[in-house]
């Protein structure tokens, strides 16, 4: 090939993008990072509160609203957010980085976008936003003030609107149309809670204190009323257990070309593993172990080496947190902000990073992988139960993960049922069956019917009581002692519960 020839331009011209790639942006989403990057609009704006609330019609999730109490925006400035990727200069403290914000959040989730804001003292404002049907840019409404007006007043919260914004998805993906009640409050309750956890780790700086305070909850159109409600509570994935033998957490110190970065070296004790601030509830083993990355105090990623160290589980208790503000151009955050790339000058600083004490990152991961071994030779499990049905998914499902069961085990069944004579309980173990007498089905769960649902508190106590006494394949002379004892103190404490709520009732 002959590079000298001269190239002749005879023409240029700008390409702009297709107006179809809008409905791209976000695609790496989920509901709870999507929520999350409104809820930073929010922090930004200086809201003191923000309620994230499912709106419930016919029993099913109908719609997902976020609203807040910051200051609002006028109709000129709610028409230039509503440009996808409208560019403008962000505040030292704004967590705003791209200029697609809710919408591509919002898109990424529901066909159908609602704003309504209103600034204290001004004209409610409100606009839509829906998906092109032909692939291209979303369509933009407006509402009539009187209209914006009404839908704010329409809004149950515990003390009058008078400024802020409401973020309202409509046709969303993501929720179930289940016609089982059961089923969808089942999914209300476990989104509810995994949206209040995901909150309250990626925005676990942000809380307390002076910053805002968030809520989770559930409205049912149908009968005007707030139902289930969660408190966010910060979820900071660097409290731990203290160990006065460890070394760690350790500052070490990364040079690059143009700047300095420090981090925090951990080593997450191994008898906080089933810790609420180390699960996080998100992600495996290999998602808990790596950097915590923050830019403005909001933790962008949760875990991951970033291609500095292949994950391991030998590595499941290191992390390492890390604030990039100073090195944005060296770590390129994602659209959805829910990780970050490094580029090679960076990871080859971390690399090179080193304490104060001489420290090197190596003999970081050296110790982890050391501490991780050493934790698995002493330490037992402090829980080993049998499987069990007829107790809820959710603790089954927690004593599994959490490696509670006894692999070899045969299952068995905890159920409600009627028997006679003075048993508060009985045990087959022939039929692997723990039956909790019917009698006092509505003393311990309020609710006059017994089935496999019912009583979930009563079901899984006694299992935790007596789950040790289908080990075998019959009661030992010890184990009868002790049922008769646990049988006996049951059956008098139910009654004297009884004996309670009669006198009170009487009272009353």
């Amino acid at each position: 090939m002959n590079n000298s020839t001269v190239l002749k331009v005879t023409r240029e011209r700008e390409v702009p993008p297709d107006p179809s790639l809008a409905q791209y942006v976000g695609a790496h989403h989920s509901l709870q990072s999507a929520i999350a990057d409104i809820v930073d609009n929010s922090v930004s704006a200086g809201a003191t509160r923000i309620r994230i609330r499912f709106v419930v019609r016919d029993g099913v999730a109908a719609a997902l609203q976020i609203i807040d109490d910051g200051p609002g925006m006028s109709a000129t400035e709610l028409d230039e957010a509503m440009v996808m990727g409208s560019t403008r200069e962000y505040g030292a403290e704004e967590l705003g980085h791209f200029g697609v914000g809710f919408k591509a959040a919002t898109l990424s989730q529901a066909d159908t976008l609602l704003v309504f804001t209103q600034e204290d003292a001004g004209s409610p404002v409100g606009r839509r936003m829906r998906h092109s049907t032909h692939g291209g840019s979303p369509w933009i409404s407006e509402f009539s003030p009187d209209s914006a007006a009404g839908r704010i007043a329409g809004i149950v919260l515990d003390e009058d609107f008078r400024h802020g914004t409401v973020i309202e998805w409509n046709d969303v993906r993501a929720f179930p149309q289940e016609p089982d009640q059961e089923a969808q409050n089942s999914w209300l309750d476990a989104t509810l809670r995994n949206v209040a956890t995901s909150l309250g780790a990626r925005h676990h700086r942000l809380l307390g204190g002076e910053g805002p305070s968030i809520v989770v909850d559930t409205y049912d159109d149908d009968i005007d009323e707030v139902g289930m409600e969660f408190s966010v509570e910060p979820l900071d994935p660097f409290v731990y257990s203290a160990d006065p033998a460890s070394e760690y957490p350790k500052e070490f110190l990364a040079v690059l070309p143009e700047t300095e970065l420090t981090f925090a070296a951990h080593i997450v004790p191994y008898v906080d593993r089933t810790s609420p601030n180390y699960r996080l509830d998100m992600g495996g083993e290999e998602g808990r172990q790596g950097f915590f990355v923050y830019r403005r105090n909001r933790l962008l990623q949760i875990g991951g080496w970033n291609g500095t160290l292949v994950p391991s589980e030998e590595l499941r208790f290191a992390r390492i947190s890390l604030d990039i503000d100073d090195v944005e151009n060296h770590a390129r955050v994602n659209p959805e902000k829910s990780g970050v790339e490094f580029d090679s000058t960076l990871r080859n600083a971390l690399h090179r990073a080193r304490a104060t004490d001489g420290t090197l990152f190596r003999d970081f991961q050296f110790t982890a992988k050391q501490e991780h071994k050493a934790s698995r030779s002493r330490t037992r499990r402090p829980l080993d139960f049998i499987p069990a049905t007829g107790i809820p998914m959710e603790v089954r499902r927690t004593l599994e993960e959490r490696g509670h069961f006894r692999e070899d085990a045969e299952e068995f069944t905890v159920r409600w049922g009627r028997f006679p004579g003075r048993r508060f309980f009985d045990v087959d173990l022939e039929s692997r069956v723990l039956t909790i007498n019917q009698r006092f089905h509505e003393l311990v769960s309020g609710a006059a019917n017994a089935d496999g649902k019912t009583g979930p508190l009563a079901r899984t106590l006694m299992y935790l009581l007596s789950a040790d006494l289908f080990s075998g394949q019959y009661l030992g002379a010890a184990q009868k002692l002790r049922m008769n004892a646990m049988q006996e103190a049951l059956w008098l404490a139910a009654e004297t519960e009884e004996k309670q709520r009669r006198r009170n009732s009487r009272k009353r």
